[in-house]
């Protein structure tokens, strides 16, 4: 017998803290409003260990002082998804409005969305973005060994909304389960070391503003197996032959992490890095040509093409023809020469100012 989201969910440690990437929020005064707001802290070059008791604080902080960029840890679980939960989600003011996994053909994206009667839905429905206020959002559980005699075995959740983090670990992880399901193992008890790193990132110009992409550095979250346990395996590797399979995973369900950021203190957001695929077929233009691009996809390659890749990702070439057309702006339909017509013009008209 059990009771569905009670007793049928997943493991989970007791969390014992959180790990953050950037400052406290803080007020500040805003001209528009006239009056103090609350704004996002700053982006931070090291961790930030929060909500925890003093005990578990003190002992953090005698180990790896006030500002540290480097942090051993071992992951709970034995595969990379049952220690990371990555997700596009959306917040309101009251929580969680939409739990989407972003998939590039657009269907059955939204896994968890809330509808007009504030009633959480579970039955998919295609994903909404760009349209959307969906953000990267992802929380690692790890392991901190210093904190155990002190506050036992538990989990510190480390959180993140950049994309680039999310990428990073991501792949980081992938690696690390790979190497240990080769050798007949899964991730746990593996040390690991958890850091920050000063990374070169391509950044898209900002809403509203004009210009190509930039370069920007930012401090980045990467997870590595501790070198001296890689020499070890490297050595243990030439006596095996062949892989093991890793397990095959579940599918989604519901998640104890999904709130976790309605109240989020971070202060670094990433725009996303990769392209979404548009799989709609390409029309023929109102002249019966094919010169008038009739889809996102083939209207950023034609509009790159004549102004030397200003844009590279739809992302960019959106917020762009906003900023000439208003925000309210959409991509038209695959039949709408003259829409894509204006939106081409519009797209390169930014690209020169």
């Amino acid at each position: 017998m059990s009771i569905d989201n009670v007793t049928d969910l997943s493991a989970a440690y007791p969390r014992q803290a959180v790990i953050r990437k950037g400052g406290p929020k803080k007020k500040v005064w805003s001209e528009k409003y006239n009056k103090d707001i609350w704004v996002v802290g700053d982006d931070l070059d090291h961790f930030r260990f929060d909500k925890t008791k003093p005990e578990v604080m003190a002992k953090f902080r005698d180990v790896y002082g006030d500002k540290p960029r480097e942090i051993n840890v071992f992951l709970p679980f034995g595969t990379k998804d049952e220690n990371f939960d990555a997700w596009m989600k959306e917040y309101g003011a009251g929580g969680l409005k939409v739990k989407c996994t972003r998939p590039e053909n657009r269907e059955g994206g939204n896994v968890l969305w809330q509808d007009g009667n504030g009633m959480f839905q579970t039955e998919p429905r295609p994903c909404q973005w760009p349209n959307c206020g969906c953000k990267p959002t992802s929380v690692l559980m790890v392991i901190i060994p210093e904190l155990v005699p002190v506050a036992g075995i538990g989990a510190v959740w480390v959180l993140t909304k950049a994309w680039n983090d999310c990428l990073e670990l991501s792949r980081n992880l992938a690696a690390a389960e790979q190497t240990a399901n080769s050798l007949g193992r899964d991730l746990r008890g593996i040390p690991f070391i958890l850091s920050r790193r000063l990374d070169d990132i391509s950044c898209p110009p900002r809403k509203g503003s004009k210009g190509k992409r930039v370069k920007d550095e930012k401090w980045l979250l990467h997870i590595e197996p501790h070198p001296a346990w890689v020499a070890e395996q490297m050595e243990a590797s030439k006596r095996l032959a062949s892989p093991l399979n890793a397990p095959a995973l579940s599918a989604p369900q519901p998640s104890p992490f999904d709130e976790v950021f309605a109240d989020d203190e971070e202060g670094e957001i990433e725009y996303p890095e990769t392209e979404i695929v548009d799989d709609e077929p390409e029309a023929l233009s109102a002249n019966g040509k094919n010169d008038i691009p009739t889809s996102p996809k083939a209207l950023l390659a034609d509009v790159d093409a004549k102004i030397d890749g200003s844009y590279g990702n739809l992302p960019d070439l959106l917020l762009a023809i906003q900023a000439e057309l208003g925000d309210g702006w959409k991509w038209p339909t695959a039949n709408d020469a003259d829409g894509w017509a204006e939106a081409k013009a519009a797209a390169i008209k930014h690209a020169a100012t």
